[in-house]
């Protein structure tokens, strides 16, 4: 796929492979993960209520009373009350901001991470097929005018975990902060092409509540931003277009306060020891929230978002982050049934 009509692709086409790679891994762990979701729902490997025990597989990496720790067998009712995934050597997650910069954007952040709270505005591949996901796309399918310059986006009706309605201004403030991260640096958003989007951007407007148009100032091949670009997730624009913590809400469409935001939201980021505690990371509109982590071991827990709007399997259970030391100990634990959900990544395992 090329992504612009006209000019220099190679780049561009080179970076979507890059996360087009990186897009297939993601989403065979997602898949593994949503298949032991519901066969857990069946199963007797999840405790009834939730509760978990200090592990005693050694390799875990975990501490007592902390996340990351090994549900206890118990007798099924209806559903597994906590879904363990066994996070490999080198693998926890340390970037929350659902913005990804060029080093942070692996797997682990998003994919397993970010976008269990945040999903991104289209969802692809649709299973095996290299489409679009409409049903699990945060936005229906853009209608498309202007000889493919311009792309009408309808956000679907979904909720954020403080009750309010997900709409056109959120998205418009996540393109506004993606166009203030890449004027301080290239590095700052992982899919960012000089170039290309977002700096054909010629300008935005909201005609209602949930739909956003934006015009660009050269043709685009759509299946190529929708598929590659624009699997973005949106941020929450009235609880997160602020410059502190206590400050007011800042006009996001100014380009100075847009970068204030964008700073902060980054420092924010950095603070790892804060993910659980910061209220920024509360408001979420996917399907978990998180509930603790472990900036030491890197292991996590999210709980069920109950304000959660999109396609899910009900019911749902607590997911669990549990990082191991080795690779071999991670295959261990799934070999014995101790994790739900596990990758071997060699032979040697």
């Amino acid at each position: 796929m090329i992504p612009e009509r006209t000019g220099d692709a190679k780049s561009a086409r080179k970076g979507a492979m890059t996360r087009l790679r990186n897009k297939q891994i993601g989403v065979l762990a997602l898949a593994v993960a949503s298949i032991t979701a519901l066969a857990a729902c069946s199963s007797s490997s999840g405790s009834s209520n939730g509760s978990t025990n200090t592990p005693t597989l050694p390799g875990a990496v975990t501490q007592p009373g902390s996340v990351g720790q090994i549900p206890a067998a118990g007798t099924p009712s209806g559903k597994a009350g906590t879904i363990t995934y066994a996070m490999i050597p080198g693998a926890v997650p340390n970037w929350i901001l659902p913005m990804p910069t060029s080093a942070s954007n692996s797997v682990y952040n998003v994919f397993n991470f970010e976008w269990q709270m945040w999903p991104p505005l289209y969802y692809a591949p649709k299973g095996s097929t290299p489409t679009v996901d409409d049903a699990l796309s945060v936005a229906n399918p853009p209608v498309w005018s202007n000889g493919d310059k311009t792309m009408s986006i309808t956000l679907k009706p979904w909720k954020w975990s403080n009750g309010q309605v997900l709409g056109a201004k959120d998205l418009e403030f996540t393109i506004d902060e993606i166009k203030a991260a890449v004027k301080e640096s290239p590095a700052n958003w992982s899919s960012y092409v000089p170039g290309y989007f977002p700096d054909t951007i010629t300008s935005m407007s909201v005609p209602n509540a949930q739909t956003l148009v934006i015009n660009m100032s050269k043709a685009v091949n759509p299946t190529w931003l929708e598929e590659d670009i624009l699997d973005v997730p949106v941020m929450p624009a009235a609880a997160w277009a602020k410059d502190s913590a206590s400050g007011p809400t800042l006009d996001y469409t100014n380009p100075a306060n847009a970068k204030k935001i964008f700073d902060f939201l980054t420092a924010q980021s950095k603070s790892v020891s804060t993910y659980a505690t910061n209220p920024l990371w509360q408001v979420v509109d996917g399907p978990y929230k998180l509930t603790a982590f472990n900036a030491t071991t890197g292991s996590f827990t999210m709980a069920p978002n109950p304000t959660y709007s999109g396609p899910h399997a009900n019911p749902q259970s607590t997911f669990v982050g549990v990082p191991f030391t080795s690779d071999a100990a991670q295959f261990n634990a799934i070999k014995s049934g101790s994790v739900d959900v596990a990758m071997r990544l060699s032979a040697a395992t």
